[in-house]
């Protein structure tokens, strides 16, 4: 047996794991939130905008726990950091099928503490003209190695079909500028879009169904006569409570018109 020395026994050796912290508490994780918070807000995060499912409005099938039409909640406007994987085209017996995917890493205290948000499968995310659907979860990380303190939420997305949410391109247009702009005012954001050769000069009309409103005569005008304004969309500020006029029945929507029919965008453009 070969005796070691007391100069190799207090030889120090790197460990083949480090060592869990010992002095990591609230002030540390706070600090580790404010750091994450400054860079992923002011300097790296992307924006996009979130739209969470509505558990009450949406009518699910009591058995299957499904729903055909969905419902969701206004949406929230997020910094995140967003990895676009790119499109990918597969053959089916249907023919050819284009979908792209994207990666995006939540700051999970900052969504929950400060914006009151829990993300979820099923959610919907708006980024780049298009619409992605939350497919699968999951938390990679943990802070410092603590068990109790998990510090991202990685979400895959894939784009929805076309068609899954039936908006004419001038709307996809204005939530961009709602994603990618400072601009708030609806009014500000409808100006800088234009819907060509439709009867309503070619502009988003902005009108209100208040009976104590001064475009109340052109709110009735589009009510009674849609065949008029085929093409035409319009922002829908309010409405008395009491009254339903045909499709218009929610404040704060976009309508447009089909051939003749008024059609309630499924999603509201502005947070709330």
């Amino acid at each position: 047996m070969v005796k070691k020395n007391k100069t190799q026994e207090n030889k120090w050796k790197q460990p083949e794991q480090p060592p869990p912290p010992l002095f990591v508490g609230k002030k540390e994780r706070d600090l580790t939130k404010q750091v994450n918070d400054e860079l992923i807000e002011r300097v790296i995060g992307q924006t996009i905008i979130y739209y969470p499912l509505s558990i009450k409005n949406t009518n699910f099938h009591p058995l299957y726990g499904e729903a055909i039409q969905k419902s969701y909640e206004r949406p929230i406007i997020i910094k995140s950091l967003v990895k676009w994987e790119g499109e990918e085209t597969s053959v089916s017996s249907y023919g050819l099928d284009k979908t792209s995917n994207l990666t995006i890493n939540f700051h999970r205290r900052r969504l929950t503490e400060d914006q009151d948000l829990y993300v979820r499968e099923g959610d919907i995310i708006f980024y780049g003209l298009r619409f992605y659907e939350i497919m699968k979860l999951k938390e990679p990380r943990l802070l410092f190695g603590q068990a109790d303190h998990k510090f991202e939420i990685q979400a895959t997305c894939k784009a929805v079909r076309e068609g899954f949410f039936k908006e004419p391109i001038q709307l996809l247009q204005i939530r961009e500028k709602v994603r990618t702009s400072e601009l708030t005012n609806i009014q500000d954001i409808i100006e800088t879009v234009s819907v060509p050769s439709s009867p309503c000069g070619g502009k988003i009309q902005l009108i209100s169904g208040k009976r104590t409103s001064s475009n109340r005569a052109q709110f009735l005008d589009y009510v009674n006569n849609p065949q008029d304004y085929k093409g035409c969309i319009v922002y829908l500020s309010n409405i008395d409570e009491d009254e339903i006029y045909g499709n218009f029945d929610q404040p704060d929507k976009f309508y447009f018109n089909e051939a003749g029919v008024w059609i309630e965008s499924p999603l509201f453009t502005l947070p709330g």
